[in-house]
């Protein structure tokens, strides 16, 4: 006999099943849709590239053009579903997501059929350009989100920064490869060195850039140093998070690696402020330029100055050293113009610095105005917290950053008073030497011929190459941190202490142990990448090939004229030498050794004669 506890405990049973399927369903769905979305989202890009890029036929345009118009609505689709599966599971939902929605809509509703014309305004809609900028930001909105889904996974950081950088590489060659980028002379090892060189802001060049590239093909190598001084995936958790304002715990945690932030709940913050001071310190440089070339290039246009300008201030706050002026800062219109040395050498030196020590130069400035206004206009007394606004290790990153400048262009007055500076006058010099003595570190810039400096100069720029500027910045070489604490180090033993110290501060084990790793492991590269290609271009001096090589791991970008020269085989070196330094040595070693099992036991200590 069947009792109600058992009708009770079968209807449960059911019940129980039915949520689970439908649960299981909607996970299938949401797979599928996702799935879908970011095929149609890589569909519309790689068609707004293809009309921006190749030369067709009106009726091609308006097919592909078309195809982009019936995308707008798919993901307006989309995005309804998402806002009924936050419904459905009562969950928040973002006001933005709400926003995203409407506005998608009512661009489709308002958006005439194409091949018609209203006559009004709303035929501006259905414009080629307009269709292709809505369904870009589409697009990269959605592949955003695909990187937040990607951070979902147990992805290791370090393989998600590099991974990235080579997907972008690729990306840019194709880009490069397209008819509209170039003069029809690049071969596919061109562009991807090309592309390399600016994804790792490096500047190092086989092609000169002017007249191999055209305006379109400039505009991608411009766009490419910009992703690659950023981080592509600083720039996609950037756009997620300010589309979306939510992430998942395990979201937060492996950004807080890839932006090195020490709070959690401070990374939209974080990210907000590096793209901020990016683009306002790129902005004020490129204004600063425009103003000095104004005037020096009659025969161009007012548009193609600004871009010089912006160019030239994206690639040197990026540590780039890429130039689409022929003959770069040594062009005879502006080679005589010491002001634009000095923009540029400071947009440098801001740009190598790295973003924590500017977001920390940022809070100390507004902290001290604050204190400033209260004290001018007679306010209550107001108590500031502005202890240690500068941390240890951004001390350490100012002051030996500062002492390596000052001390660079002390040294260079003096080696090249006599060779590239023998005609100049006494001001002239001293620009000469703060810009060889900053570009020296982390960019390709140069406003004097390197073969006509001295033997002591290369040699000294060698060094100051290897060092090369802040962690976390744009700038290569073994960072400032690396070489400040190994010197520390050995003053500490000549002194005999039992630790080290500094800034009142003591520094770790581990901070010295990784320090003369990366020492190590920098020598090892660069031996290692010169003895290759001085097996691929026998012919070649060592002294240029050794220059070359630290030149690429370091991604400073300068070099004796060799690059042009070199043979494929060594071309292709340098690419994956550019690619190391930029990820960073220690960071490409580790992705090949596992970490070791938890050690449960020590030997006992022995000393070794040194």
């Amino acid at each position: 006999m069947i009792t109600r506890e058992d009708i009770r405990r079968r209807y449960n049973s059911i019940k129980y099943k039915v949520a689970l399927f439908a649960q299981r369903s909607g996970r299938r769905v949401n797979q599928i849709v996702d799935t879908l979305t970011i095929l149609v989202a890589i569909w519309c890009i790689g068609n707004v590239l293809w009309q921006i890029g190749f030369s067709t036929n009106d009726e091609t345009i308006g097919w592909l053009v078309r195809i982009n118009q019936l995308a707008i609505p798919f993901f307006g689709i989309v995005q309804v579903y998402k806002l009924f599966n936050y419904w459905n599971t009562g969950s928040k939902i973002p006001l933005s997501e709400i926003i995203y929605a409407i506005i998608t809509w009512v661009y489709y509703i308002y958006m005439p059929p194409c091949g018609t014309e209203t006559g009004g305004w709303t035929d501006y809609l259905a414009h080629q350009y307009a269709v292709c900028a809505i369904v870009s930001i589409l697009s990269v909105n959605e592949l955003s989100r695909l990187g937040i889904m990607i951070l979902s996974k147990k992805t290791s950081p370090t393989l998600l920064f590099i991974g990235s950088f080579i997907i972008i590489i690729l990306i840019g060659c194709g880009l490069l490869l397209m008819p509209r980028s170039n003069t029809g002379d690049l071969s596919f090892v061109d562009a991807l060195f090309t592309s390399t060189s600016a994804v790792c802001v490096t500047g190092l060049t086989v092609i000169d850039v002017p007249t191999s590239l055209t305006t379109f093909g400039q505009v991608v190598l411009l766009l490419l140093i910009q992703l690659g001084g950023l981080g592509v995936m600083t720039f996609t958790c950037f756009f997620a998070l300010s589309l979306t304002g939510r992430a998942s715990f395990q979201n937060r945690f492996i950004i807080k690696d890839l932006v090195s932030v020490e709070n959690m709940t401070d990374i939209f913050k974080t990210l907000k402020r590096i793209m901020y001071t990016t683009f306002t310190i790129e902005f004020v440089c490129a204004w600063l330029f425009y103003m000095q070339i104004k005037d020096s290039y009659p025969d161009l246009s007012q548009g193609r100055v600004v871009f010089i300008a912006v160019f030239h201030a994206i690639s040197a706050f990026c540590n780039a050293g890429f130039t689409n002026i022929d003959g770069g800062l040594m062009n005879a219109a502006i080679i005589d113009c010491r002001a634009i040395h000095i923009i540029v050498a400071f947009t440098v030196i801001l740009g190598s610095s790295g973003f924590p020590v500017q977001s920390s130069l940022i809070d100390w400035v507004k902290i001290h105005l604050r204190q400033l206004f209260h004290r001018l206009f007679n306010k209550k007394k107001k108590i500031f917290n502005n202890t240690r606004l500068i941390s240890a290790g951004n001390r350490i990153t100012i002051y030996t950053h500062l002492i390596l400048v000052g001390v660079g262009m002390l040294l260079f007055f003096f080696t090249e008073y006599n060779f590239s500076q023998s005609d100049d006058t006494f001001g002239g010099r001293l620009v000469d030497s703060l810009f060889l003595s900053v570009s020296t570190r982390s960019i390709g810039f140069n406003t004097v011929s390197l073969d006509s400096l001295s033997s002591i100069t290369v040699l000294l720029m060698l060094l100051l190459m290897w060092i090369g500027g802040a962690p976390l910045s744009t700038a290569g070489g073994i960072k400032v941190t690396t070489f400040a604490i190994a010197f520390m180090n050995v003053r500490s033993i000549l002194k005999r202490k039992d630790s080290l110290e500094c800034f009142g501060r003591q520094i770790t084990h581990d901070s010295v142990m990784r320090a003369f790793a990366m020492i190590f492991l920098s020598i090892f590269f660069i031996l290692a990448c010169a003895i290759i290609l001085k097996i691929c271009d026998p012919d070649i001096g060592m002294t240029k090939i050794l220059f070359e090589s630290c030149s690429a791991i370091s991604t400073t970008g300068l070099s004796l004229n060799l690059t042009g020269e070199l043979s494929t085989a060594s071309r292709v070196v340098l690419i994956v030498a550019m690619f190391i330094g930029r990820i960073g040595i220690l960071s490409f070693v580790l992705c090949f050794v596992s970490p070791s099992s938890k050690q449960y036991y020590s030997y006992p200590y022995e000393n070794i004669v040194i």
